[in-house]
């Protein structure tokens, strides 16, 4: 359990080892969901991937390993990179007469600290630790989750940077480009309500008359861009991470700036026009 408790791995289905796994014990493993996609015929059903037999290689009477819990996927290369299936092992079931024990002391292995203190008083006394228990180990190399998993990003980071600028130029063209056309249609407008203005019409009728207009115009044309958002989608799926293609919030968040500029586009020229004198409006060009 303590392997689950420094990772923060979780358990869809069954149990992780335990002290009662040894190895004069049943052997048992724990595989990862990526495992039961890719090899177990009950595939939708967890529970019954729950005792299926495995070969396991490292006894010598080749006593088949029952499956007694199911990982969630994690990420194991790097963060682009989706979940392979995974079988772990309890070491503590490996006997040294095994072959397969003999394989893995020429493995390198890592060891996992979990710690809220600062990194600046753990390092010493973990490097103490390892040279206490082998003096070749006092160097070995110690690195913090969250560079690992600021490494794994690699490229990916850039491209999400490069994104997120063409992004926010994009929609300040947008807004930029929607205020300027409809400041120019709306300024257009000037002898018409210089006309409406010189027939009885109140200010905030014709405003209103603006805005609503203006309103059509840009609704359609948000409601375009969100079809052509979600059309668009699935080609920038694999840069996107801890966040959906289709995020609900962050179309309205564009949506919203994309209405309100709409909105005082059309309303700060029709603002300006009400006010001029309905002669002077109509004389205008």
């Amino acid at each position: 359990m303590k392997h689950l408790q420094v990772f923060g791995f979780q358990t869809l289905k069954g149990r992780y080892f335990n002290e009662q796994d040894t190895a004069s014990s049943e052997p048992v493993v724990v595989v990862n969901r990526a495992f039961a996609r890719e090899y177990a015929p009950h595939q939708q059903d967890l529970n019954k991937v729950i005792g299926m037999k495995l070969v396991k290689i490292d006894r010598k009477d080749k006593e088949p390993a029952t499956i007694v819990g199911i990982l969630d996927d994690i990420h194991q290369d790097a963060i682009g990179k989706p979940s392979t299936p995974e079988i772990d092992v309890d070491l503590a079931q490996i006997t040294p007469t095994a072959g397969l024990y003999t394989n893995i002391e020429g493995i390198a292995m890592d060891l996992a600290v979990r710690t809220q203190r600062p990194l600046a008083q753990v390092v010493p006394e973990l490097r103490a630790a390892l040279k206490q228990a082998s003096p070749e180990l006092e160097h070995s190399n110690i690195t913090t989750m969250d560079q690992i998993v600021e490494d794994s990003y690699g490229s990916q980071r850039l491209a999400a940077h490069l994104l997120e600028s063409f992004a926010a130029a994009a929609l300040l063209l947008c807004i930029a480009g929607l205020y300027g056309l409809l400041a120019y249609v709306v300024s257009q407008r000037t002898r018409e309500m210089g006309v409406r203005f010189a027939l009885g019409a109140q200010r905030g009728d014709v405003i209103w008359l603006i805005l609503r207009q203006a309103g059509v115009l840009v609704l359609a044309g948000v409601a375009l861009g969100l079809a052509l958002a979600f059309a668009t989608s699935r080609f920038i799926r694999s840069y996107l991470y801890g966040v959906k293609a289709h995020d609900a919030w962050t179309l309205a968040a564009v949506a919203l700036v994309l209405l309100i500029a709409g909105a005082a586009a059309a309303y700060l020229p029709a603002r300006r026009a009400a006010h001029v004198n309905p002669v002077e409006a109509l004389r205008a060009e």
